[in-house]
């Protein structure tokens, strides 16, 4: 008799059967909730993480841009004909666009995750039926749901339905299924929205509107005046109306002949997914935005990231954009420009008509203009300098976005890995210095949070960890160097500005840069702030700690340094008379 074998998607109690044996997890994210320990390892299979494999990971990116393609054509027709619009592709991107290309790499994950199970075989699944459920109300809660469980669930579910028939489903019912993230708690002030509204009273004839810029209140406020010549604030609202599904509007296939197999399957899913604000809320989001009194005919749009979950704005800027006003992006994370592909930043450059970047370098893209490190406050204050911050990068349950040299929830472990080697090799005098610093939040997603610090259980010396709650710069304040663990880390680049001794700790594929930007890394590495080896990495800093500030500032270290400063993460002094003058080069 052929044993039963049942397959587990999420790390939800109640899909796991009352017999734990023969379980089939679809990934590690199971076990985020749901303690491993209590499984026995010869009861269970874990499936292999497809994207572990690079050069899987690069066919996919590039069937998903095409893909991507496709869908925005398709969702653009469809959208104009439920509102009877007339809006270009490019009018619809600026609403849907960052939304649309998550969700697809969410999907193609799943879908890959599901095709690893046999045709053949028979499995069983217990799931909750979320039909109609669990709806993103806006961008921003869309941005949440990706990483909750249920929502997972219920992803993984349609798609075994559809692909896997040799599955008997078990359907179980609860009547707790309200996603923790279905009203994300956004914190926006009342006095920046009052001091918007009274300050957006006044029109100004050629306007540079500029919203969410990065560079803190007060600078952004200066540019305005500088730019304007008035101290305007421009503030966008979290939208609290609740929007009315309607499921025979979410039931409309937009599926053609030609499509392939997995396109069809993600038209299925799409339009039942798809934000509510973008579809039944539009007409109201599109009052609302006129309401906000900004400018009708601005001379040009800056932002750093409001374009990506401000729906308000997002309903706004799509309409300035369909008469061709320019849109100006600031550079607002570490991994635009250098990674051969980063999805969603590629498709913020391809999209925005020029971006200022962190640095002076010229880069072959002629959007790319030479900026500053625009999040950087100069410098951070060292004053006790008496700890070695080991600060992580951990990855989210769910993939939304494909990096060429980033880590997946799976492949972390080997990271993980090579950082306690590395810890388990320094002398005892240094190793009594080390701070761990977690990435996720404990407030936010605490599972998460628990999940990681777990990773670090086996650690044979107890080290002091601390989480994301302790402000960065109390942790710098006390810190004699800063290792990373990841390329794509604002921190990193900070404290370069700031002229902290920094170091990334990661795998180092040159292959994974562009062929711009290689020399610059390969010269980090050949210094020693760019370390992938945990024993020579722990070689160095038993030998170099004590007086790791005349090594970091000697001539040979230090001109390499500055060259890469200069060109990825320049601090400006005159930041607001350096965005005047760039834009005027750029004839703005």
């Amino acid at each position: 008799m052929k044993k039963k074998k049942f397959v587990i998607s999420s790390s939800l109690e109640l899909l796991v059967p009352r017999i734990k044996k023969n379980l089939i997890f679809l990934g590690d994210w199971c076990f985020t909730g749901l303690n491993k320990k209590k499984f026995d390892s010869k009861n269970i299979e874990v499936i292999d993480y497809h994207w572990n494999n690079q050069n899987k990971l690069i066919r996919d990116y590039n069937y998903i841009n095409k893909i991507y393609k496709i869908l925005s054509k398709d969702l653009t027709a469809f959208l104009n004909k439920v509102h009877k619009k007339n809006f270009s592709v490019r009018y619809w991107e600026q609403i849907f666009g960052i939304w649309l290309l998550r969700f697809t790499i969410f999907v193609f994950d799943k879908y890959s995750v599901a095709k690893k199970l046999s045709k053949e075989k028979k499995y069983f699944y217990n799931y909750v039926n979320l039909k109609n459920r669990l709806i993103p109300n806006t961008s921003s809660e869309a941005n949440y749901l990706f990483q909750d469980e249920f929502f997972n669930h219920k992803i993984f579910t349609e798609i075994l339905f559809k692909i896997r028939p040799n599955i008997s489903f078990i359907e179980k019912k609860t009547t707790s299924i309200k996603s923790k993230f279905s009203n994300p708690k956004i914190n926006f002030s009342l006095f920046f929205n009052f001091f918007s509204f009274l300050t957006n009273l006044k029109k100004i004839k050629k306007e540079v509107f500029i919203i969410s810029s990065y560079l803190g209140t007060l600078k952004e406020i200066l540019l305005q005046l500088n730019l304007n010549s008035f101290p305007k604030f421009n503030f966008c609202k979290k939208i609290d109306k609740k929007f009315i599904i309607i499921n025979s509007l979410r039931e409309k296939n937009i599926a053609k002949k030609k499509d392939d197999y997995f396109l069809k399957l993600i038209k299925t899913l799409l339009i039942r997914n798809i934000p509510a604000s973008y579809l039944e809320g539009y007409d109201y989001i599109q009052k609302k935005s006129s309401k906000y009194n900004w400018p009708e005919n601005p001379k040009a749009i800056i932002t750093a990231n409001a374009h990506f979950n401000f729906d308000i704005f997002k309903f706004w800027l799509a309409e300035k954009r369909e008469r061709n006003i320019k849109l100006i992006v600031f550079q607002h994370g570490s991994g635009y420009l250098f990674s051969k592909f980063y999805s969603e930043y590629d498709l913020d450059v391809n999209n925005c008509d020029y971006l200022l970047s962190w640095g002076g370098k010229k880069f072959r893209n002629k959007k790319i203009l030479q900026g500053f490190n625009i999040r950087s406050k100069k410098e951070f204050k060292r004053e006790k300098k008496e700890n070695i911050l080991l600060v992580q990068y951990f990855p989210y349950k769910y993939t939304t976005r494909l990096v060429i040299n980033d880590y997946n929830f799976s492949n972390i472990n080997k990271n993980l890995n090579n950082q306690k080697k590395f810890i388990k090799n320094l002398n005892k005098e240094v190793s009594e210095t080390l701070r761990i610093r977690l990435f996720s939040s404990k407030s936010a997603y605490t599972d998460i949070h628990d999940y990681e610090k777990d990773k670090w259980h086996d650690l044979k010396v107890k080290h002091v960890f601390e989480t994301r709650e302790v402000p960065i710069e109390k942790s710098i304040n006390n810190s004699k160097i800063v290792i990373i663990n990841t390329f794509h880390s604002t921190l990193f680049f900070e404290c370069l500005t700031s002229n902290i001794p920094c170091f990334v700790f990661s795998d180092f594929s040159l292959n994974t840069i562009k062929k711009e930007c290689r020399k610059d890394f390969i010269n980090l590495k050949k210094i020693g702030i760019i370390q992938d080896n945990p024993l020579h990495f722990s070689k160095f800093l038993n030998k170099n700690i004590k007086n790791i500030d005349k090594w970091w500032n000697q001539k040979k270290v230090l001109n390499i340094k500055n060259t890469f400063i200069k060109n990825y993460c320049h601090y400006e002094k005159n930041q607001i008379n350096f965005i005047k003058k760039k834009l005027n080069s750029a004839k703005l």
